[in-house]
């Protein structure tokens, strides 16, 4: 089994929170409006299936959402630096979801980053998004943290 150290999730969180805040900024500004509904759906999709999909399957659509935002920047080079991060981001998820409790509370998280976007609130967006990734990190790291 790999070790994970709190200094690997913030250095991967560190990259991860930029790279995304930059890509939903400019989905906000590239994206179609029928583009960025589609986010929504995919949010009522995870809360909806939240309670019967495997933790692996709960886990591919979490990234999915983040991986669709990536997408709708339609900046190639980010949505590829993205796409290389993808295994230790699927990786840390992986580790972490179960270990939340609730879990259509948990897809509920992608709920106010897909209404800024939809608003094409830059600034709801980068706050809401900042929020969900600044605390998924805490709670990845608290997972490796020794007490």
């Amino acid at each position: 089994m790999r070790t994970v150290s709190p200094k690997q999730v913030n250095d991967l969180y560190e990259v991860r929170i930029q790279l995304e805040l930059l890509g939903a900024s400019l989905a906000c500004t590239h994206a179609t409006d029928a583009e960025l509904a589609q986010l929504d759906a995919r949010v009522d999709d995870m809360v909806e299936r939240a309670e019967t999909l495997s933790s692996p399957e709960r886990v591919a659509l979490d990234l999915d959402f983040h991986f669709a935002i990536s997408a709708l920047s339609g900046n190639h080079y980010l949505h590829r630096l993205f796409d290389n991060m993808q295994t230790e981001v699927r990786m840390f998820l992986a580790l972490s979801e179960d270990s939340y409790g609730d879990l259509k509370a948990l897809a509920e998280t992608h709920r106010p980053i897909a209404k800024a976007m939809m608003a094409r609130d830059v600034g709801a967006v980068e706050h809401a998004l900042r929020y969900h990734l600044e605390t998924a990190k805490d709670h990845v790291r608290g997972l490796f943290t020794k007490t």
